[in-house]
């Protein structure tokens, strides 16, 4: 148990296939309306992603469920899969169509809570995913930001819409089709709201400024008549300096319109010299015209004359600078497209009228004490990615202007406000990137501090974050500390100041979950070895009477817990690019038990010390891993880390080839290397025999089983179903392959072969849907004889 309260789902383990590809689909363009098109937020969190982490923080884990503490492993184990289909159907698409899957979540969660949900709060809540995510599944939703474009749009999902839920709409139009055949359930009639009232605006503005938009007339190869202009283009213009012209230059760096094939566009000059006047027409024969201006200067179409810079500068103070149109109708980002799809957007937001959530302006760093017994899951700033409050700016300008005076509170200020946003920006301090870290640090430890004081102590903080950590610092010898540079915010900061400002506040780390959000998540698709969009961390309160260790009281603790749970890693198939950051979660939950760890000098051990010894013991146990294997590849793992596929000496081929007790000779019959003189190298995977046969292959090594998995499925691209055959007949050796592949993983990634390790992530990130096709090809029914020794 997790202090006096049993473990949740998310604390012991998570469908991180189903959720990955929920989430990958969540966040692809073109997938129909979604709640994400009501209103632009920069990094939302996917749907998916949110939901399944608040339903698993919600459900007990059956190893830790008094109700099923007497039952055997393999019924708890059954009973985790019936939690896992209620995720993975909860990572269903269009999911608003399907209510009755929220309302299976719903009553399971109900179970493991005394038949009452707690209120979510996200104090960070930006784009509003988590919060609209707990309202849809039954929770009373808490969204709280500083920043008040965030504000507005979670007031959107969680009181307007709620608050309209299942009325029929207000407009004449649609009110006389009331009694007829359409139902105006959930946020239907809302929407049909929008679309009416967008159409008035639109026909007003038609009225009022539609004479500045003017149609124009098609040619006959487009079928004549007249047709409304899908985009104005303009160019600026300046007066020709040439007495004897004096046109207005228009200033145009291309002509072109399109210029992919086969659509080659372009906008063609037409001059009127005698009026000193130009037009523009649209042509797809011959080439443009050249550019009209660059960095050095301008060139007049009439004239030819060619102006300098600093001549054209003068002449535009002098004349000042004007403008002609190039070429607003029903195209993308037109005012009747973009209201008919928010509309469609509110449309599937899937709210209950039941549960009216809140959206209010608060800075999460600050004191605010009207809640308690909450459920806290947040997607906070990610250190120094992005400032978002300078970003809203684009869209607060325009909002306060047009709904300011109904939300008063919100749009007091001119612009967004910017200095108390928890973001180490150094720009904010004069350029100190410390102050700029201190800034972070201590805001994160004041709002986590807070919320641990209203939280249900029954349930983990959840908290995402999207920062990879490595360790880049040398060690010192002595005390095993890390020395830092001077005035340095390396990768590991953003890791570092998040854990300190967790643990400063009282928590401790039970697990971390990396989820893929990626649409280049799969092996199809994947060009990087790409970092896991978010690391979800789950997080409890520590008790006050935690105790103080040393430090070789820490360490042999983390080598007692951290195997197993490694190992629980490898056979959830967590991503060997995640594996380092997903192995902090083990590791950190051993360290941030204690209220400290004292090094030899008896100062605290850093967050950065702790992470640098977690990495160190997770790359110690893949290597004794590697000492199972047998001798042929123990040998093929120490070659490939020194030489990978490339040429070697044969005399240290047989050094190391008689200290794990192999030979040369043996490794060539073995069919792993090949020796030409004095030189030996590892065969590449697309090398390898396409016609090999592990049954009849009198020499098996796992070395050779990974790599002839690779050669299917990387190198020849044959797809599933074919690698998911040669993973059949490999039987119940396949793991052990699997285990290999995050091993060479780690080496590659260490000498930056990033081609290989590539390979490797994608076989492992794969493995699910190829053991599933395994399982189920049909047995091979012809009957054989066993071989007692073998």
């Amino acid at each position: 148990m997790s202090g006096t309260h049993p473990k949740k789902l998310i604390e012991v383990a998570l469908p991180l296939p189903e959720i990955n590809d929920a989430s990958s689909y969540d966040k692809m363009p073109g997938i129909g309306p979604h709640p994400k098109g009501i209103h632009h937020w920069w990094a939302r969190l996917p749907l998916p992603t949110a939901r399944a982490v608040l339903f698993a923080s919600v459900v007990t884990d059956p190893s830790d469920d008094p109700a099923w503490a007497d039952k055997r492993e393999y019924q708890q184990d059954a009973e985790r899969e019936r939690l896992f289909g209620i995720i993975r159907r909860l990572m269903g698409k269009k999911l608003h169509e399907y209510p009755e899957t929220y309302a299976e979540a719903q009553a399971e969660m109900l179970k493991h809570c005394d038949g009452k949900l707690p209120p979510v709060l996200d104090p960070f809540a930006g784009g509003g995913s988590i919060p609209l995510e707990a309202a849809r599944l039954g929770f009373e939703a808490h969204a709280a930001d500083l920043n008040p474009v965030a504000v507005l749009l979670n007031k959107c999902n969680l009181e307007l819409a709620p608050r309209w839920a299942n009325y029929s709409p207000v407009n004449p139009e649609d009110r006389q089709r009331i009694g007829g055949a359409q139902s105006w359930r959930g946020t239907h009639g809302l929407a049909a709201d929008v679309r009416y009232y967008g159409r008035l605006i639109r026909k007003r503005a038609e009225v009022k400024i539609g004479h500045l938009y003017p149609k124009v007339r098609l040619p006959k190869e487009h079928g004549g008549g007249e047709a409304n202009v899908v985009a104005w283009l303009w160019a600026r213009t300046v007066k020709c300096s040439n007495p004897a012209c004096g046109a207005r230059m228009p200033l145009v760096r291309s002509f072109w319109l399109a210029k992919k094939e086969p659509h080659l566009v372009f906008a063609r000059p037409v001059l009127d010299r005698h009026k000193k006047d130009v037009r523009f027409e649209i042509d797809h024969v011959g080439q443009p015209e050249k550019e009209t201006t660059s960095k050095k200067g301008a060139r007049c179409l009439f004239c030819d004359r060619f102006v300098k810079k600093p001549e054209l500068r003068d002449i535009a103070v002098k004349h000042g600078i004007e403008e002609i149109p190039l070429a607003v109708g029903d195209s993308v980002g037109a005012w009747s497209t973009c209201s008919e799809y928010v509309a469609n957007c509110i449309q599937v937001l899937g709210v209950s009228a039941d549960k009216v959530g809140k959206g209010r302006q608060i800075d999460a760093a600050s004191a605010w004490n009207d809640v308690r017994g909450l459920l806290v899951s947040t997607d906070p700033p990610y250190y120094d990615n992005i400032g978002y409050a300078a970003l809203s700016d684009f869209f607060y300008v325009w909002l306060r202007r047009t709904v300011g005076a109904a939300y008063p509170d919100l749009f007091k200020t001119i612009v967004v406000p910017k200095c108390p946003e928890l973001t180490a920006a150094p720009e904010r301090f004069d350029g100190d990137k410390e102050k700029a870290k201190a800034h972070f640090e201590t805001g994160f430890r004041k709002a986590f501090t807070s919320l641990r004081e209203k939280m249900d102590a029954r349930l983990p903080l959840t908290v995402y974050y999207a920062f990879k950590q490595e360790d880049e610092e040398a060690a010192d010898a002595e005390e095993g500390e890390l020395v830092e540079k001077a005035n340095v915010v390396d990768l590991t900061t953003g890791w570092e100041t998040l854990l300190e400002a967790l643990l400063g506040s009282g928590f401790q780390i039970t697990a971390t979950w990396p989820v893929r959000a990626s649409q280049k998540w799969r092996m199809v698709a994947m060009g990087t070895n790409a970092l896991a969009s978010y690391i979800v961390l789950a997080c409890r309160q520590r008790p006050a009477d935690a105790l103080r260790v040393g430090r070789n009281a820490f360490v042999a603790e983390l080598k007692r817990e951290l195997p197993p749970a490694l190992h629980h890693l490898q056979q959830g198939n967590v991503a060997p690019v995640d594996f380092a950051q997903a192995a902090i979660g083990p590791g950190m939950a051993v360290f941030s038990r204690y209220a400290a760890v004292l090094e030899s000098n008896g100062k605290p051990m850093t967050v950065r010390t702790a992470l640098a010894l977690i990495n160190g013991m997770k790359d110690e146990l893949l290597g004794e891993a590697v000492e199972e294997l047998d001798k042929d590849t123990r040998w093929a793992v120490t070659w490939f880390a020194s030489t990978g596929f490339e040429w070697g000496e044969a005399g240290q081929a047989n050094l190391l080839a008689n200290a794990q007790a192999t030979a040369v000779n043996g490794l060539v019959a073995a069919g792993i290397v090949e020796v030409k003189g004095d030189q030996v190298r590892l065969f590449r995977p697309e090398e390898l025999p396409a016609n090999w046969d592990p049954a009849t292959d009198k020499r098996l090594t796992v070395w050779e089983m990974t790599h002839h998995l690779l050669r299917v499925y990387v190198s020849e691209k044959r797809g599933d179903a074919a690698t998911a055959a040669l993973l059949r007949k490999l039987g119940g050796k396949a793991d052990v392959a699997r285990d290999l592949a995050y091993k060479l993983f780690t080496v590659c990634e260490k000498n930056q072969w990033n081609k290989d390790a590539q390979s490797y992530n994608a076989l492992v990130m794969g493995w699910p849907e190829l053991t599933r096709l395994a399982q189920a090809q049909p047995h091979d029914r012809k009957p054989k004889q066993d071989d007692l020794f073998t």
